[in-house]
């Protein structure tokens, strides 16, 4: 073999392994929450971002009730992303469309710590309305919470309307925080849509949307 020839199979070999190592290249939580997350055409028309990326343990405890802190550590908790969206239409707020729609994920170590975590919350839904309420700066008392018989995707699945007062700017309004809940493999994942109205259609379609993400962009977490 020519020394042309050797130093050519040798670039190839060089090529190759970059290109393997390249390939073997594994994928991260934050390559899963990419993948997963909604898109702006997801959500209703006239809505904005104002939240988007990982939140902490912590940020997570702090809206999902007492006691949660614990539990998630306890848990094989690994990351979790939320999103949020506002509505830029004070006539539509007021025809009854979507004041706010939010939605976070949560990655587990295994599908058991999910389904652990997901029975938990379901206990603690009217809670868990409140605490998210209230980290959008509205003080939500729940009156009354009632199931919804809504076709669900997902491992385990769940959804409740939750009737109460939120005091917006000092004034009390009525109004209903719908809530899904759903676990996909190793993951749970939470929506909101709160209105003046029952949402339970809306609450629908962005939750079987966010499942069907979630589903195929688990193979990112090796599932």
């Amino acid at each position: 073999m020519t020394r042309c020839m050797l130093a050519a199979a040798a670039a190839l070999t060089l090529a190759l392994v970059a290109l393997s190592s390249a390939r073997a290249a594994p994928a991260t939580i934050d390559d899963f929450f990419a993948a997963a997350a909604l898109q702006p055409s997801d959500f209703p028309a006239g809505m904005t971002p104002v939240a988007n990326g990982p939140i902490s343990l912590d940020r997570l405890a702090a809206e999902s009730g007492a006691g949660a802190a614990d539990e998630l550590s306890g848990l094989g908790f690994l990351g979790a992303y939320a999103q949020a969206e506002r509505t830029t239409s004070p006539v539509a707020l007021l025809s009854g469309a979507p004041a706010g729609i939010g939605d976070v994920i949560t990655v587990f170590s295994s599908s058991d710590d999910a389904a652990t975590w997901f029975g938990d919350q379901t206990q603690v839904v009217d809670g868990v309305g409140a605490q998210i309420a209230s980290q959008q700066g509205a003080a939500f008392t729940v009156t009354g919470i009632a199931p919804l018989a809504l076709a669900l995707p997902g491992d385990q699945s769940a959804a409740y309307d939750l009737q109460g007062t939120a005091s917006v700017a000092g004034i009390a309004v009525a109004v209903h925080v719908d809530i899904a809940l759903l676990q996909v493999g190793p993951t749970v994942e939470t929506v909101v849509v709160a209105a003046t109205q029952d949402q339970s259609g809306v609450l629908q379609s962005v939750a079987q949307t966010l499942a069907a993400n979630v589903q195929a962009a688990l193979p990112l977490l090796g599932s």
